[in-house]
């Protein structure tokens, strides 16, 4: 029996497996040598330590969807799940020097990444005046399910500031915890396993606490409205539940850096008593060694682009013989930021923003023509 207000509904499945050798050279299971020169006398040495047993990284995922359109083909909805599994993840382990050289290309781990995507369009007006608005939003849980040839005795690795766990999500921070400042003597405090605050940082452990620079949760949403040639259109991005390191206040909160001050840094600490996270300028720790207090929620809202144009009447232009269609124009991107993020930009391509400069605001003005 005909459902009149469904115009398509589509059911979709897939499965599948690749391979991917992306970031490691073309040649690296061969061990590579190049002419050098010892007092005088030429000869070859080894460049490159070859791993003749390594190969692809490969990836089996498993798609499951749902498409949806009706009442007119004014809405439309897609509904998506996707799990993925990745081993012999392509890495470099890092090796002793005394070999001569300090990593070594190989496949260690694997990870799966599981979640689901929805994505919609309604246009609840459709007469002269139409008003259509849209979005997205896609939540991925990521977690690590072998750790190969990095594993310790306890099934993890460290790296840096970032901790690798076989249940743990990729990025997780991985460093002492940050308590404040002491407001009797100005010093900066960590919390000990206990729960009890030190000034002496090698008495507080490394803990996990502090979730990843994974973005779970992103997407976007859009309105477009028209009326009679003029149309408006707006388009957002966002990104929540995602923690990055604010490299730039580890050198501007640091008294001896010299530069451009941020003006919280009048609030320091400067006699007993004193409330502030600002620590005193001669304190032992400050700033602490990328403890807790560099890492920031980097969750934004953005509004990417938005535009108001105007295409001109058909009527005009059959006039004109030689234009089939004109468009006038102006558009702004990056125009608005929303976030509590206190660095210059909260979206990073990696955890650590290194005073990355900002998405510049552009304007333009411009005319589209077709003959």
């Amino acid at each position: 029996k005909d459902v009149s207000w469904v115009n398509q509904l589509t059911v979709r499945a897939s499965m599948g497996t690749n391979g991917n050798q992306d970031g490691i050279g073309d040649f690296v299971t061969f061990t590579g040598y190049g002419k050098t020169s010892y007092n005088g006398n030429p000869g070859y040495v080894r460049i490159e330590a070859g791993n003749p047993d390594l190969k692809w990284e490969t990836s089996r995922q498993f798609d499951f969807g749902v498409d949806f359109k009706g009442f007119d083909n004014r809405v439309s909805l897609s509904l998506d799940y996707y799990n993925k599994t990745t081993k012999d993840l392509l890495m470099f382990k890092k090796i002793s020097q005394i070999s001569g050289f300090s990593q070594i290309p190989t496949n260690a781990g694997s990870i799966a990444n599981r979640g689901v995507e929805l994505s919609f369009a309604v246009t609840p007006i459709k007469s002269d005046f139409v008003w259509t608005i849209g979005g997205n939003i896609s939540y991925n849980k990521n977690k690590i399910t072998d750790l190969g040839v990095w594993a310790n005795a306890e099934n993890k690795f460290v790296d840096g500031d970032n901790l690798y766990e076989v249940g743990k999500a990729l990025g997780t921070w991985y460093m002492v915890e940050w308590a404040g400042v002491n407001p009797a003597d100005g010093e900066v405090q960590f919390y000990k396993a206990d729960g009890t605050k030190t000034e002496k940082i090698d008495e507080a452990p490394l803990v996990d606490k502090f979730k990843s620079y994974e973005i779970p949760w992103f997407g976007g949403f859009f309105t477009n409205l028209s009326y009679k040639g003029f149309e408006l259109s707006a388009n957002f991005s966002y990104a929540f539940d995602y923690y990055i390191m604010n490299s730039a206040r580890w050198y501007v909160d640091n008294h001896a850096f010299n530069g451009n001050k941020p003006a919280y840094m009048l609030t320091m600490w400067r006699k007993p008593g004193d409330v502030t996270n600002i620590a005193r300028f001669d304190a032992q720790n400050n700033p602490s060694p990328w403890a807790s207090q560099f890492l920031e929620n980097a969750s934004y809202l953005k509004l990417k682009t938005l535009r108001l144009g105007y295409t001109l009447p058909q009527s005009l232009l059959n006039k004109i013989k030689l234009v089939r269609s004109a468009q006038v124009y102006l558009q702004g991107e990056n125009l608005l930021t929303i976030t509590d993020y206190s660095g210059m930009e909260p979206e990073t391509s990696s955890g650590t923003d290194a005073m990355i400069y900002p998405s510049p605001r552009v304007f333009t003005f411009g005319l589209n023509i077709n003959f």
